[in-house]
């Protein structure tokens, strides 16, 4: 059996929608007549934990005043910092990459199929080799040339996935990379035309392995 609501209790969803009734009785603060409008017995827990700072109708001001309204003031503020955080939390997981990404990354070494580069030869591809993320599109420099293009990231695999569409491309060259704080790993195998993407970034005699360095902003 469901309870019957008591005197003066509105029961369920009553409680949005009602409304005091007009009184025909004029208010008199001397007889104590002023109407009180419904209360419900299902109110919001939000609203329960707040009960003790909502001051009383008899001899009180109707708002909180003093340590009561700062304390309301304090938990408005909590509550906007966590809606803020839960919407930083929400957000898109290609976005954050992104962001992680962007900036120029400078050649720093790497592995050609199973073999280091040699130290000559990046100490002079270092002045030259770069990538630059900026927003959705990346320029790739190689040898003093560059282009620039679009790129896409795949990061529900391991390792993740980069597809980069250069500008008068007709396909994309796919890669897989790896991303620890200022280092990049980028590895992909050699094929006729674009890159090809390879099982992960390891040595083997098709793969090469460019490890690129985030430039100090």
């Amino acid at each position: 059996m469901v309870a019957s609501p008591t005197a003066g209790e509105v029961p369920g969803d009553a409680c949005a929608t009602a409304q005091p009734r007009p009184s025909l009785v004029t208010p008199s603060p001397k007889r104590g007549l002023t109407p009180k409008p419904p209360s419900c017995s299902l109110r919001p827990s939000l609203w329960r934990h707040l009960e003790p700072l909502r001051s009383k109708r008899r001899g009180g001001a109707r708002h909180p005043t003093g340590p009561g309204r700062i304390l309301v003031n304090s938990l408005m503020l909590l509550a906007a910092a966590f809606l803020a955080s839960a919407g930083a939390a929400g957000d898109d997981p290609i976005q954050s990459e992104r962001r992680l990404l962007e900036g120029v990354w400078i050649f720093s070494g790497g592995e050609e199929f199973g073999r280091e580069v040699p130290p000559d030869r990046v100490k002079e591809r270092r002045k030259s080799a770069r990538w630059a993320f900026e927003g959705e599109t990346v320029t790739i420099t190689e040898a003093g040339k560059s282009a620039r293009g679009s790129y896409r990231l795949t990061v529900t695999t391991s390792p993740k996935h980069l597809d980069v569409l250069l500008a008068g491309e007709e396909e994309p060259a796919s890669f897989v990379y790896e991303l620890k704080g200022d280092i990049l790993r980028v590895c992909f195998e050699v094929a006729m035309g674009a890159p090809k993407r390879p099982a992960g970034c390891r040595e083997g005699p098709d793969t090469v392995v460019l490890v690129l360095k985030r430039e100090a902003r």
